[in-house]
C-alpha cells in the first residue's frame, strides 16, 4: 500500500523466477495502473523485500540487479529516481530513514556478520556497530538512538544504546562468557 492508501503495488514474478514487474494498482477499484519497472536475469531474480514508502509517493526497493542487494529510490510518479549508494556487501534489512538518510542492516565487509549501516544522501555509508559479531539493531521514533544487541564467538551477548554517530551511550546488558 501507498501511504496514502490510493495505490497497492505488487511484485509480480513470473513462473521461471526470472523476470519481475513492479505494478501499481488503483486500491479503489482494482484497476492496474502502470508497471513502474521490471527486473530480469538469467537464471533468477529476488522480490524479497516489500517496497519501503517514505512519503506518499516515493520508496526504497531492494533489488540485486547489480550483484549485491542494493537500495534504489523510486518514485510512483516517475519511475526510478536514484541508486542510493555503491555497496559491495549484501543490505539485509532497512531499519528506518530519516531526513533523506537510511538505516540498513548488513554484512559489510565480512559476510559472516551483521551491522548497522546509514547512507546519506550523496551515497556515502558510515557502520554505526563497529564490534565484530552479529548485531540487531532497532530505532528509536526520534531516530536519534538505537538499541544494539549482538553476540560473537567470544562475546555471549551484549546490549546497548548506540547514537546514530557510532558512540555507544550507554551498555544496557553484559552477558557473562560461561567459558
Amino acid at each position: 500500500w501507498s501511504p496514502d492508501g490510493k495505490y497497492v503495488t505488487v511484485a509480480e514474478l513470473n513462473r521461471d523466477q526470472n523476470h519481475v514487474h513492479f505494478n501499481v494498482f488503483d486500491a479503489l477499484s482494482g484497476e492496474f495502473v502502470k508497471t513502474l519497472f521490471e527486473e530480469e536475469n538469467d537464471r533468477y531474480v529476488e522480490p524479497e523485500f516489500p517496497a519501503y514508502f517514505i512519503d506518499d509517493t516515493q520508496f526504497i526497493w531492494l533489488s540485486e540487479r547489480d550483484g549485491q542487494t542494493q537500495p534504489f529510490l523510486y518514485s510512483l510518479e516517475s519511475g526510478l529516481v536514484k541508486k542510493m549508494a555503491e555497496n559491495p556487501w549484501e543490505i539485509t534489512n532497512i531499519i528506518g530513514f530519516n531526513k533523506g538518510e537510511l538505516y540498513v542492516q548488513g554484512t559489510g565487509e565480512n559476510p559472516t556478520e551483521s551491522h548497522a549501516f546509514k547512507i546519506a544522501q550523496d551515497g556515502s555509508i558510515v557502520q554505526i556497530t563497529k564490534e565484530v559479531g552479529t548485531h540487531s539493531v532497532t530505532m528509536a521514533d526520534n531516530y536519534n538512538l538505537f538499541v544494539d544487541v549482538y553476540s560473537s564467538v567470544t562475546v555471549p551477548s551484549v546490549s546497548q544504546f548506540i547514537d546514530g554517530n557510532a558512540r555507544v551511550m550507554r551498555k544496557l546488558v553484559v552477558s557473562k562468557n560461561p567459558l
